[in-house]
């Protein structure tokens, strides 16, 4: 098996070179790897134009065409939502290993299909948590297990961005809620939440306020892509002693960390690779699965338990329906 170190180039696919799909070209050929593209709707020549002189290439054409006659090793799927199960259902039946992005499925039978099919085939199936690779978020994870701010108090998930073409594929809960959901579910081990206490939405599901309950721990996340402000994406740990707060606002650029106690802050900052986008770090350990045979943290198997919250809050939020949602307070607090 050649090796991440291997001085050849690797092949990769990619399915869908919308403005996602282009980040995850971006960082893919910066890892030394081809890339081989195809996405059904592109414009071939201009998508070319812009990754001219990389080892690169894309052509329209079916799913089932690409995956059967590429040589890449693995293939990320960067499709609208709502046709992720379908796509890597496909992939998968080729023989490929797969990383597709969130929202991983819609329902749970869909996401069990695709695990055992990637069990069965020894394939690997992993699921694009990539705030889940970022430095910054790790380091978060490390400060609340150190005890450093005492017991966890109360948890607030904040993704607010500002208003922007409505994508119908899927709403503000599985587009936004999916990374928050993943996220906190982490900092309890992987478990999901206990209870529902509340969720309600706008009608035209682009704004969600949720109040969870993660054991005894209070967890309030906001979510709109109809903001009135700022974009806003944040967590904010607040433990006894202190809080932590995890800021990646300017994603894919720069993310923020840091701590507050007695009145003292402390900021985290990176350097080098570290420093680099999360879709760096997230297609460093796809790579790191496919050619060294190492396990992604963010297998099918990890991202069924947000699939599963996912659900249950859509279900609890439908008939509980708001005009209007002010981002100024929060709603359920």
């Amino acid at each position: 098996m050649k090796t991440i170190d291997t001085v050849e180039p690797i092949e990769y696919g990619i399915i869908g070179v919308g403005k996602h799909g282009k980040r995850h070209i971006k960082e893919m050929l910066s890892q030394g790897v081809k890339v081989d593209a195809v996405d059904s709707f592109a414009d071939i020549e201009g998508v070319r134009n812009e990754f001219v002189g990389e080892d690169f290439d894309i052509s329209n054409g079916s799913v089932q065409d690409f995956v059967n006659r590429t040589d890449a090793l693995g293939i990320v799927i960067a499709t609208p939502g709502n046709t992720h199960f379908d796509v890597a259902r496909e992939a998968l039946e080729a023989g490929k290993h797969v990383l597709v992005e969130k929202p991983f499925t819609f329902i749970e039978e869909e996401a069990r299909v695709l695990i055992e099919m990637a069990r069965n085939r020894d394939r690997i199936l992993m699921v694009g948590h990539n705030r889940s690779y970022l430095p910054h978020f790790r380091k978060m994870k490390e400060i609340i297990e150190s005890g450093r701010i005492g017991t966890i108090v109360s948890i607030e998930g904040n993704y607010l961005n500002p208003p922007q073409k409505f994508d119908t594929t899927h709403t503000a809960l599985e587009g936004l809620g999916y990374h928050q959901i993943y996220m906190i579910n982490e900092m309890f081990s992987g478990e999901g939440f206990t209870d529902i206490v509340r969720a309600v939405r706008t009608e035209d599901f682009e704004t969600y306020g949720v109040h969870l309950m993660y054991g005894d721990v209070p967890v309030f996340i906001r979510l709109s892509r109809n903001h009135d402000g700022e974009k806003t994406r944040n967590i904010i740990v607040t433990g006894e002693r202190g809080k932590v707060v995890f800021d990646y606002s300017g994603e894919p650029e720069e993310t923020k960390l840091w701590v507050e106690e007695e009145g003292n802050r402390e900021d985290f900052i990176l350097m080098g690779d570290d420093a680099k986008p999360s879709l760096f770090h997230q297609f460093k350990a796809f790579r790191s699965a496919v050619e060294n045979g190492v396990r992604p943290e963010t297998t099918g198997e990890e991202a069924i338990h947000v699939v599963r919250a996912i659900s249950k809050i859509r279900d609890s939020a439908a008939n509980d329906i708001v005009a209007a949602y002010s981002s100024k307070y929060y709603l359920l607090k």
